[in-house]
Order: C-alpha cells, then sequence, then structure tokens
C-alpha cells in the first residue's frame, strides 16, 4: 500500500505540498490503528524535513513574517533543526501507535543537506550528505544492512521472507551541478574515506 495523500501538483516552494508529510503522518496513524488480520506492507515517503524547513518544532507552518521566510530560516540548521524536531515527534507518535509485533523501518535517502552553493562540498558537509538515517524494529539483521538506504531494504525483504539478500558494498555517491550547470553524478568513496571535501569542477 503507498500511502500518497498529495492530491495537488507542486505549484511553489509555498504549494500544497508542505502540509503533504503532515497528511501522510495522519493517515499513517489511521492504518496503524486499522486491524486487517492480514499481512501487508505500507509505504510512505515523507518530505519532512526536506528544505526548505517551513514547519516550526510543533509542526506549525512557519511563513508568514520576515524571519521565517527568509533564506537564513529556510535553508540554514536553525530551520533544519526545527523541522526535525517536528519530524520525530510525529514519527514518535506513529511508531507507538504500531503494533509491537510488526516490523518498522525508518530511512532516510540522503542525510542532511545544508550545502547552499550545489558545486562544492566541505568535508564536514560531504559527511553530512552521505550519513544517511536508518532505524529498524522486528528484525535481528547483520549491522552492514544498516549502513545505507539501499541495504537497509535488503535487510527489510530478509526479514519478512524465507530468502536471503546479503549486504551489497556501498557505493557512496553524491549529485552536483558544474560549471556549465550539468548535473554530475560523483563516486565520492575516496574523498569520504581521506577526509576530504569534493568540487563539481568544470566539464
Amino acid at each position: 500500500m503507498l500511502v500518497n495523500s498529495l492530491a495537488e501538483p507542486f505549484t511553489s516552494v509555498y504549494g500544497p505540498w508542505r502540509t503533504h508529510s503532515l497528511r501522510q503522518l495522519d493517515e499513517l496513524e489511521r492504518l496503524a490503528a486499522e486491524s486487517t488480520g492480514e499481512p501487508r506492507l505500507i509505504y510512505a515517503h515523507l518530505l519532512i524535513p526536506h528544505a526548505p524547513f517551513e514547519l516550526d518544532a510543533a509542526c506549525q507552518l512557519r511563513v508568514g513574517t520576515t524571519e521565517q521566510t527568509s533564506v537564513e530560516w529556510l535553508r540554514t540548521q536553525k530551520g533544519f533543526l526545527a523541522q526535525m524536531s517536528c519530524a520525530a515527534m510525529r514519527l514518535v507518535a506513529l511508531i507507538e501507535r504500531i503494533p509491537p509485533g510488526d516490523v518498522v523501518l525508518i530511512v532516510g535517502d540522503h542525510g542532511s543537506d545544508l550545502n547552499e552553493s550545489e558545486t562544492d562540498f566541505t568535508p564536514a558537509e560531504l559527511q553530512d550528505r552521505l550519513s544517511t538515517f536508518v532505524a529498524f524494529r522486528g528484525c535481528d539483521l547483520d549491522p552492514a544492512h544498516l549502513t545505507s538506504n539501499v541495504n537497509a531494504y535488503r535487510g527489510l525483504a530478509e526479514c519478512v521472507s524465507s530468502a536471503s539478500f546479503p549486504p551489497w558494498v556501498d557505493v557512496a555517491s553524491v549529485t552536483c551541478i558544474d560549471a556549465a550547470g550539468e548535473v554530475r553524478l560523483l563516486d565520492a568513496r575516496v574523498s569520504l574515506a581521506a577526509g576530504e571535501g569534493m568540487s563539481c569542477g568544470a566539464t
């Protein structure tokens, strides 16, 4: 079951999608309390705490004041921490509603990204970008399944089936925009291991 409550198209950064994740979480809480008596898989891709950071720690929209709509709020750590607090509060409330025997996987598609240049990454920015949150409940997994989002899904498949899905070797990559305005995919493993940053460079 795909939980997608976004009926309207993306119209702007302040468009209907800003409360999409909150509507998804409302629906997930409803489903958690609903007993079907049959196995089911429920999947939802939440947009929070992805930028722009429009929600405060209480999950209220902050659009409307100069400070709350400024770049300082929407793209920096101040806004990220507030919206992350909102996401954590709602996820904890959801997990508490899910029956103890159910398997739960929470995984990010990437780590935090507060880099505004889109062309260069400092060592800290690169580390943050590639540090993906992964959490399981209901399975005893090989720790290697918790190293990336790809391996997390392989771990989930192994958890709910009789098949074996060994972890894959992680490929750490980042996207960036080069001097010509082209999007590039870079292998970050060497830079990450050396504690170095990366530059998208020119074509």
